[in-house]
């Protein structure tokens, strides 16, 4: 193939939100092991366990509970729920910069629509959202004292 490169360079990914879908998508993403993954959080993490049918990983990620503390992104991978769309503006501010990407791994309909309001038109949110049926659970070890157990 002319002009390609291969292996495609080293992007880092911000994965908001890391409930089943964010959480899965990170997972995937870590143990691919062919990008830097962070994961931007409500609340502090000790780690996530990604339970697939043929083995268990633990993802050693990078985890961001304030938003000022992030870096910028190549990408931006939306894993909250629609309804929480709005409240990720910061994280948007702070991830994306002209050449930073957006996809929403959202349920739902008109997620270039939120999300384009959010970004403001600093970076471009992918339009073409694709089908997928995906069979993992995810576990999410939390640094909170105060909680039983891990959520």
């Amino acid at each position: 193939m002319s002009g390609s490169t291969f292996p495609p360079a080293r992007q880092t990914i911000a994965v908001v939100g890391l409930g089943s879908i964010g959480g899965i998508a990170a997972g995937c993403l870590f143990d691919a092991g062919r990008h830097d993954v962070i994961a931007c959080v409500r609340h502090p993490l000790d780690r996530l366990v990604l339970e697939r049918p043929d083995k268990t990983i633990t993802a050693d990620l990078r985890f961001f509970s304030d938003p000022a503390a992030a870096p910028r992104v190549d990408w931006v991978l939306v894993g909250t729920k629609t309804q929480q769309t709005p409240s990720i503006a910061p994280w948007l501010a702070k991830l994306c910069d002209g050449a930073t990407r957006v996809a929403a791994l959202q349920n739902g309909i008109g997620h270039v629509d939120r999300l384009e309001e959010r970004v403001r038109g600093r970076c471009p949110v992918a339009d073409r959202p694709r089908r997928a049926a995906v069979r993992h659970r995810v576990r999410i070890a939390q640094q909170d004292p105060g909680l039983d157990e891990p959520r």
